[in-house]
């Protein structure tokens, strides 16, 4: 009786085991699937920050172009004039574009939560093994 016991306590057990691990893999694709979504998100914000520094980018070109023209008949030599207008312009380029380059790097997009609940689970599983 007490073998017949045993198996049933067994087979319980597996049938237990079986359909948590298949609740975890669910729930565990579900956080690498929002995860994911989120760092497609982060990712699609660094591209808008290289976009917005290119325009910036344009924009010094034509400042300087601008600036070259309109300081040709002022106090201050042309060229210098042009100098300082382009420089604060392309430092605010090289800003942002440099800012949008480093939140598209590959780490940045890396699953780390997913990552790390699945070593909690494995830990829990191993402690009830």
């Amino acid at each position: 009786m007490d073998n017949q016991a045993d198996q049933r306590s067994l087979a319980k057990l597996i049938t237990d085991l079986s359909r948590d691990a298949g609740t975890l893999l669910r729930q565990e694709f579900q956080l690498l699937k929002t995860e994911l979504s989120d760092n497609v998100r982060h990712a699609g914000n660094g591209v808008i920050m290289v976009a917005s520094g290119m325009i910036l980018a344009l924009s010094a070109l034509l400042v300087l172009l601008m600036a070259l023209v309109a300081w040709l008949s002022e106090v201050m030599p042309p060229a210098l004039a042009s100098l300082i207008v382009g420089l604060v312009v392309a430092l605010v380029a090289y800003v942002m574009v440099k800012r949008g380059v480093d939140a598209l790097k590959l780490k940045s997009l890396t699953p780390d939560r997913t990552a790390r609940q699945v070593a909690e689970d494995r830990a829990v599983v191993r402690e009830r093994i």
